[in-house]
């Protein structure tokens, strides 16, 4: 076949991309001409943008079950973490390493628990249970121990802000070992 004579069966098959110019390739779900700058380049074929935005991995994709399961874990994990941060934090620099260690420990633990999810919703969960279980446990008495701190003297009022500062630390250190498996690769 020459080259004229195949210039009539490219027509015939529609070569016309709607955004970008001429084309043979077709998205696999809809069957539109789609043009390379315009494919979206999925596990099983080439999409177009319109069918490629309909699809979501199945590790997205979390049932309120599942979302439930990991707010009330985790809301069990920062009620232990806020019983048992005063008693950890006595190692220096070392204990900010033990609570990323145990954190991520306990995040690989939470991720296996909720069958390998990712994505937004999981992290919310997992956020929004910590913080829960972190204000229900023994937190509000270090807050009322620093509000009281703070009505004293100047020297007193700083070594407050101290402990203040170190709890919020500790704390954001361990939240982010828990997440951490949860946020993905």
């Amino acid at each position: 076949m020459t080259g004229q004579e195949r210039q009539p069966e490219l027509n015939k098959v529609g070569t016309g991309c709607k955004s970008c110019g001429d084309s043979r390739l077709k998205c696999i779900d809809c069957s539109e001409i789609i043009c390379p700058k315009c494919l979206v380049q999925c596990a099983v074929g080439n999409r177009c943008k319109k069918c490629a935005g309909r699809f979501t991995s199945h590790v997205l994709q979390v049932s309120p079950l599942l979302l439930l399961k990991a707010g009330l874990f985790t809301t069990l994990i920062g009620f232990i973490f806020s019983c048992m941060q005063p008693s950890i934090t006595g190692f220096g620099f070392y204990s900010y390493l033990l609570f990323i260690g145990i954190g991520y420990v306990t995040g690989r633990l939470l991720h296996k628990i909720v069958g390998y999810k990712l994505g937004g919703k999981i992290l919310t969960a997992v956020m929004a249970g910590f913080l829960l279980g972190y204000l229900l446990g023994p937190f509000h008495d270090t807050l009322s121990t620093v509000q009281i701190m703070l009505q004293a003297d100047r020297e007193t009022q700083a070594a407050a802000q101290a402990l203040l500062q170190q709890t919020f630390l500790t704390a954001a250190l361990f939240l982010l070992g828990l997440v951490l498996p949860v946020l993905g690769k």
